[in-house]
């Protein structure tokens, strides 16, 4: 694998790249650039007074594979479902302060899409790692 500015690349044939993932973390323009609509917006509407809420979001779709993250990859990383075909699976981020703020998951339904977009907003405190770890998003009501 080969990071350029900030692409990781594989090579799984010679002169043949296959971009798999992006990451830049922490990216300092994320959210000036994510908050560009909000701004015209506000500058072309005086009644105009929604708060900005801003969520990291981040998806890929490739033929039968999906997967998206909501939120921030900080603090202890718990991983959760199986690694299988067919399987849900994905990584919950928890906070120093034990709080869920960031999901990833592999293979969601669009209910867990919704879910993991929820949960990221509202970072509620998270279960023990163990629960986190069995039950997965099931471990959130």
């Amino acid at each position: 694998a080969r990071s350029t500015n900030g692409l990781v690349l594989f090579f799984f044939r010679p002169r043949r790249p296959a971009v798999v993932g992006c990451a830049l973390s922490p990216c300092r323009l994320s959210s000036n650039r994510l908050s560009a609509y909000h701004a015209v917006k506000g500058a072309l509407d005086a009644d105009f007074s929604e708060a900005y809420d801003y969520l990291p979001y981040f998806y890929s779709r490739v033929f039968d594979l999906s997967w998206v993250f909501y939120g921030f990859n900080r603090g202890k990383a718990v991983e959760f479902g199986k690694k299988e075909p067919g399987c849900t699976f994905g990584c919950f981020w928890v906070s120093d302060k034990g709080k869920v703020v960031g999901i990833f998951a592999e293979s969601a339904s669009a209910e867990a899409v919704e879910k993991i977009k929820k949960l990221a907003r509202e970072q509620p405190r998270a279960p023990r790692t163990e629960v986190l770890q069995e039950q997965g998003l099931e471990a959130f009501p």
